[in-house]
This record gives C-alpha cells, sequence and structure tokens, in this order.
C-alpha cells in the first residue's frame, strides 16, 4: 500500500505540472501570446524531452533506485516550469526541461509496483497507480483557473514549483527503503536505447507500443485543447471549460479503475483495449456533434460525452502498462516500460502538434476532434491483430 500511495502521489503531481499550461494558455492567451499551434509546439518539446529520459529511466533506475530516480525527475520538472516562468520566449526550453523530468516517472513506479504486486490483481494495481495521471490533470483543471484569480500567471507557475519540491522532500524518508538493492554500475551510453529494441523485437510488445502511440496522441489532444476549444469556440468561461476538463480527467481516474478490474476478472488486457479503442471513436464522433448543437444542447450533452471520451481516451493507460510489465522477462518491467513510452510520448509528439496546426490552419476545434476517431480505428486493428496472433500460438 505504501508503494502504491507513493507512486500515485509522484505521478499526479508530475502531471499536474505537464497539463497545468494548456489551463493556463487558455486563460493568459493575451498575456503569453500562445494560440493552438504554439500550444502543439509547447507540447511537442515536452515530449521531446520526455522521450529522451524515458530512454535513459532503465539505467537511471537500475543504478540509483525508483524513488531517487523519481525525485530527480521532479525536480527537473519544477525547473522546467521555472524556466516558463521568466517569458513566454523560454516556453519552450521549460517545456524541454519538464520532459526531461516527466519522461522518468512511469518507468520507475512501474519497477516498484512490478516486483510487489501479485499477478491476479496486476492490472488494477496498475490501473490504480495510473490514476495519478488524471488526477493531476483534474488538479489543473480546477486549481489554475482558481490561482488565476488569486495572482498573475508566474504566481501560479510558483506555486506549482513549490508542489514539486515538496513532493520531493515529501518522499525521502521512504527512499532507504524502497530504493534498497540498487546497483552502483555506472551508466553506459551503449545501453540507452536497449529498452527500445527490447520492445521493438518482441511482436507483442511492439504491437502494444504502436497502439499506444495512437491512444496517447488522443489523450493529450483531449487534455490540451479541449479547454480552448471550449473558451475559443463556444465563448465558456475559464472557470466553465476548466470544470469541463475535470470531468474529462475524472472519468479517466473511474475509468482506469473499472477497466482494471474488468481487465483482472473479465476481459483481459488487449480485449479491454480493443473495446476502449471503440468507445473512443464513438466519443469523438459525439463531441463533434456536440459542438455543432445549439448552446442548450450541449449545455445538457457535453458534460456526459466529457465524461465518458475521458472514460476511454484517458483511462486506458494503467491496463496498457500491466500488460506490458506481464510480457516481459522477469525483473525487465522498468526497461520494458521505458521503451514502450518512447513509443508512447512519439504519439504524443506527433499527434498534439498536428492537432494545432489542424484546429488553427485547416479544419477547425470540432471536424479536428471528430478526426480522433482515425488514430483510435488503428488501436482497434493493433489490437485485432494482437489477438489473433495469440490465438495462432495457442492453436
Amino acid at each position: 500500500m505504501l508503494v502504491l500511495i507513493s507512486t500515485l502521489l509522484i505521478q499526479a503531481v508530475a502531471s499536474l505540472s505537464s497539463v497545468a499550461m494548456p489551463v493556463l494558455v487558455a486563460g493568459t492567451s493575451d498575456t503569453l501570446g500562445v494560440g493552438p499551434a504554439g500550444l502543439g509546439r509547447y507540447m511537442m518539446c515536452l515530449y521531446a524531452g520526455a522521450i529522451g529520459s524515458s530512454v535513459m529511466a532503465g539505467a537511471l533506475i537500475t543504478r540509483y533506485g525508483p524513488i531517487r530516480a523519481s525525485q530527480g525527475a521532479l525536480m527537473l520538472c519544477g525547473l522546467g516550469l521555472a524556466v516558463c516562468a521568466i517569458g513566454p520566449d523560454w516556453l519552450l526550453p521549460g517545456a524541454l526541461l519538464l520532459g526531461c523530468g516527466y519522461g522518468p516517472i512511469t518507468p520507475a513506479s512501474s519497477a516498484l509496483l512490478a516486483r510487489s504486486t501479485p499477478a491476479a490483481r496486476r492490472n488494477l494495481v496498475f490501473s490504480i497507480k495510473q490514476t495519478g495521471v488524471p488526477l493531476g490533470g483534474a488538479m489543473a483543471g480546477l486549481l489554475v483557473p482558481a490561482l488565476l484569480h488569486a495572482g498573475p500567471w508566474r504566481f501560479v507557475l510558483g506555486v506549482l514549483v513549490a508542489s514539486n519540491v515538496l513532493c520531493v522532500l515529501a518522499a525521502e524518508p521512504i527512499r532507504r527503503d524502497l530504493d534498497r538493492g540498487a546497483g552502483e554500475l555506472p551508466l553506459a551510453r551503449t545501453d540507452l536505447w536497449t529498452p527500445v529494441r527490447l520492445v521493438w523485437r518482441a511482436p507483442e510488445l511492439r504491437l502494444l507500443a504502436l497502439g499506444s502511440l495512437c491512444f496517447s496522441a488522443i489523450q493529450l489532444c483531449v487534455t490540451t485543447y479541449l479547454t480552448i476549444f471550449l473558451v475559443n469556440d463556444h465563448g465558456m468561461d475559464l472557470a466553465a471549460a476548466g470544470a469541463c476538463l475535470a470531468l474529462a480527467q475524472a472519468g479517466g481516474v473511474g475509468g482506469r479503475i473499472v477497466w482494471g478490474w474488468l481487465s483482472d476478472r473479465w476481459l483481459g488486457a488487449v480485449r479491454m483495449l480493443l473495446a476502449l479503442a471503440v468507445i473512443v471513436i464513438v466519443c469523438c464522433v459525439l463531441l463533434g456533434l456536440v459542438g455543432g448543437a445549439d448552446g442548450s444542447t450541449m449545455r445538457r450533452l457535453l458534460p456526459i460525452v466529457c465524461v465518458v471520451l475521458g472514460m476511454s481516451a484517458i483511462g486506458w493507460n494503467g491496463v496498457y502498462l500491466a500488460e506490458v510489465a506481464a510480457r516481459c522477462a522477469p525483473g525487465q518491467a522498468g526497461m520494458a516500460t521505458a521503451g514502450a513510452l518512447a513509443f508512447t510520448f512519439v504519439g504524443v509528439m506527433v499527434g498534439a502538434t498536428l492537432f494545432g496546426h489542424a484546429a488553427q490552419h485547416w479544419i477547425g476545434f470540432t471536424w479536428s476532434f471528430v478526426a480522433l476517431s482515425l488514430p483510435a480505428m488503428v488501436i482497434a486493428g493493433l489490437m485485432t491483430a494482437l489477438l489473433r496472433r495469440r490465438g495462432a500460438d495457442r492453436a
């Protein structure tokens, strides 16, 4: 239980740091001068940093231990936010540093949980831990607008920097016990790409990783652009739009727990991911229809669509990470997770950037959200191929 609570808290603070800027931009776009395309570039830099650091995470965890690696990652997150506070011209360098901190968080927590969780509860426990991601997003949707009322945007970033430092200090009392057994081998540059090679050479892990690439693109487009979509296109005030984002993130929290339980008890991870892809397709189309509806209809349907979209587009991670841990050799969960997340973060970079340009310059927000059903169809195809592969292996 201590491991689960610790990893959940660390995940939530890191997620809050990464999701805060889209909400901040929605409330201060005139001050910061950042539009949807600029926000896409910000997210691309963030996850470019995350790709590099997630590839290194396996070696860092092995040498320093998962808690020490997480503490270092949180300090980088705080440093990235502090750089962003210098001024609008520093947002992209700050995003890169923030991403370098965000990358190792999930591999470190997976390494801890994989060695302490019984196989029969793996999907549920990993899903509960991953609720930290939408929990941090929900906190961003609710706290950032409130903090903006209390002070300028630099004050908001200062509070977020302080939250990362406090989380580092809170983790120190448990570090010695949970990092026990961490090795003292030097880091070798030739080993940094080992996690990616590990995933790519295993057919089942490769299909799962490619599916996560598409899932993550959808998730980040929802969490990054939903608030701006509602403020710019539908005239919502920032508090109401932030509440809709919080509803979607709350759906992600509940979804991760429900899907983890269903995966353990009934469907299995791959069938669960296939079902979630189908739900995402339906929700993306519905969000487009709601966006084109009249005001009263939108107010009635939008909260429902946000919750269900959050449950599916944000609720997939725990099941996916548990399946990655289950499909790798014993003791390689941190390494395999690091390699899989490299693919996941590529999806974020590509998805957020394309969506931002499409929404601002090509087809607008409504049709951009509808277009998110296309990567969901790719996920359905990949999971179907994985099911067929397993069926052929059993035969």
